[in-house]
């Protein structure tokens, strides 16, 4: 049987170099079920710890939330353990 992780773990934040007014937001859904939203600004980071082992479907969102502009939104160091 294979190895199903149980722990999810990421920093998520906007690219370097966004207007100062971005702002994003980010949600992980575990089989469509909206596991954790955070909204960020340009220059805020964050770390997810999140459950994962009951899931089978892991999808990163990410949407642009009441800026003028849209950026790059940067999910770092993704690690499923």
């Amino acid at each position: 049987m294979a190895h199903r992780p149980a722990e999810g773990r990421g920093r998520l934040g906007i690219a370097d170099g966004a207007p100062a007014e971005t702002v994003t937001r980010f949600v992980v859904r575990i089989d469509g079920r909206a596991l954790a939203t955070r909204d960020l600004r340009a220059g805020q980071v964050d770390v997810l710890d999140l459950p994962v082992a009951q899931g089978k479907q892991l999808l990163l969102q990410v949407d642009n939330i009441d800026s003028p502009c849209s950026a790059t939104a940067v999910w770092a160091d993704a690690v499923l353990r």
